[in-house]
């Protein structure tokens, strides 16, 4: 059977099977049970909206390959730990109590953070220094295709996507800097 463009049937992508979870365990019994995202728009909502974010629940984005990903809370309710990890589960980098923006305020006036790495991990604001996480530190990262209850108000994706894991990083933003303080 031919398909249009010439491409034989035998040619066209399989589904890749994504995870829609994960569990992320770090030294001293701390874990976080996560959402698993990997596509453009499901990065790029990330958790904008999400008012309460249950101490041991997370996200996790979810790349193809290492690569410096930037991060920017603009439209966040909550304030956040963000961590970079790399694929063998090494912390690269974590930004402590990343703030939420001000009601109304401008875009630079709006956390932007960035570094490296496969994965990226956002938790509640102050997991990290609860649990004396660091760059450097280790976590064992297991997937899986089981979702957990969702953090946010809308579907899920589905667990089965046929393009691969998006390979930009959230929206555009600002010039990265350290995390900013809110202006009190």
């Amino acid at each position: 059977m031919m398909l249009s463009g010439g491409a034989f049937a035998a040619d066209a992508p399989a589904p890749v099977q994504m995870p829609l979870s994960a569990e992320i365990s770090f030294k001293g019994g701390a874990k976080v049970q996560a959402e698993a995202v990997w596509t453009a728009e499901h990065m790029t909502r990330g958790l904008m909206g999400v008012k309460n974010l249950p101490k041991g629940r997370g996200m996790i984005f979810i790349y193809p390959q290492e690569g410096v990903r930037r991060f920017w809370m603009k439209n966040m309710l909550i304030d956040l730990d963000i961590l970079y990890l790399g694929h063998d589960g090494a912390l690269r980098r974590v930004f402590s109590s990343v703030p939420h923006p001000a009601p109304g305020a401008a875009d630079a006036d709006v956390a932007v953070v960035e570094a490296s790495g496969v994965y990226v991990l956002e938790v509640p604001a102050g997991f990290a220094a609860e649990n004396s996480i660091s760059a450097g530190s280790r976590a064992d990262i297991a997937f899986s295709s089981s979702p957990v209850p969702s953090l946010l108000p809308e579907a899920r994706p589905s667990k089965t996507a046929v393009s691969q894991p998006a390979q930009t990083s959230t929206p555009a933003s600002p010039k990265p800097a350290a995390a900013k303080k809110r202006k009190k």
